[in-house]
């Protein structure tokens, strides 16, 4: 994604949406058990920005602490988990991949925690 761009996305039933207006400081595929259950899948890809140029636009995300480091956001109504941030800093935000309109755009390259892979 290019500087110009804005990136939008947003839960599965259209009550949360979000805006970033800057590009993808990486995109990673975590592995960690957090990541893992509170998806539901084997692992949980992310796009991380700027915290400074993301927006919520539509609705207002149920958030959840599960540990000390992370807050995370989800929709209240249909479930769909969509950022995280660290409790020690704003800097960052990321968005899970697949919440963002043109996930294409945001491809990860990396991937984290893969210790705790599920193989």
């Amino acid at each position: 994604m290019s500087d110009q761009q804005k990136a939008g996305g947003g839960c599965l039933c259209g009550e949360v949406r979000y805006r970033v207006n800057g590009h993808q400081l990486r995109g990673t595929i975590c592995h960690c058990e957090i990541c893992r259950k509170w998806s539901g899948g084997a692992f949980l890809p992310w796009t991380l920005f700027d915290q400074s140029q993301f927006e919520w636009t539509k609705g207002t995300p149920g958030v959840i602490q599960a540990t000390p480091a992370v807050i995370r956001s989800f929709c209240s109504r249909c479930g769909s988990p969509l950022t995280f941030v660290f409790t020690d800093s704003s800097e960052i935000i990321g968005v899970t991949t697949g919440t963002l309109d043109n996930p294409h755009d945001s491809p990860p390259t990396r991937h984290n925690w893969t210790a705790r892979e599920v193989s």
